[in-house]
């Protein structure tokens, strides 16, 4: 006995309906592939322009070649500046003391603080160089208060020193000093006693190898 052809039509239409389904996601499947192709060579079009094209444009002199190049800063502003190595640790410290006078601080791999390029707060700022060990200062070029440039190295603890020295007027002056602190050496005689060239350490900032490392924390 066959079906009769009213329970027939019915499944006809669902069997219809789903292969229309099919076949309208299958073509917007295919619709999507061919907006892909068309926007990948678009692009290649537009890369291969910007290649070749660009120069041409800018050698023409149709394309100004100050559009194609970012400019760098004019000018950075910071309350301090870091400088890193490669493997993350800062090695220089730029900022300024408590004065408000500059200071550029560099530290070993160890993070140890190790030389300074500052200005000193004496004779309303005076310029100068210092290098450390562990524990303090060993020696420093600067000029001090009246003008004059100074040379000045010490051992550890600042125990012993040699210290050379010129006046703003060019007079030169030698003093060698023994660990004990005795004066085994001076030329002329009384120069640094007499003020002509300089008998203390520069700054009254403290020891900054004590109390500075390189993160900057004092």
């Amino acid at each position: 006995m066959g079906i009769p052809g009213s329970l027939e039509e019915p499944d006809r239409l669902n069997r219809l309906e789903i292969t229309i389904e099919k076949l309208d996601g299958e073509l917007k499947h295919a619709r999507g592939q061919i907006n892909l192709l068309r926007g990948l060579i678009v692009l290649g079009i537009l890369s291969a322009a910007a290649v070749y094209g660009l120069p041409y444009l800018v050698a023409a002199g149709i394309l100004p070649a100050s559009l194609l190049v970012t400019k760098p800063a004019a000018k950075i502003e910071s309350v301090e500046f870091g400088l890193y190595n490669r493997p993350g640790q800062r090695v220089i410290l730029a900022d300024d003391d408590k004065w408000g006078n500059p200071n550029l601080i560099f530290f070993d791999l160890q993070k140890r603080y190790r030389m300074d390029l500052k200005i000193w707060p004496e004779g309303g700022g005076t310029p100068g160089l210092s290098f450390f060990d562990g524990a303090g200062r060993r020696g420093f070029l600067r000029m001090d208060e009246d003008e004059g440039s100074v040379l000045s190295l010490f051992g550890e603890g600042q125990k012993g020193s040699a210290t050379l020295a010129v006046t703003k007027d060019g007079k030169p002056s030698l003093r060698l000093v023994d660990a004990s602190g005795k004066v085994v050496f001076e030329v002329p005689e009384g120069a640094f006693r007499s003020g002509s060239a300089p008998a203390t350490l520069p700054g009254r900032e403290g020891n900054p190898a004590r109390s500075t490392d390189s993160s900057g924390r004092k």
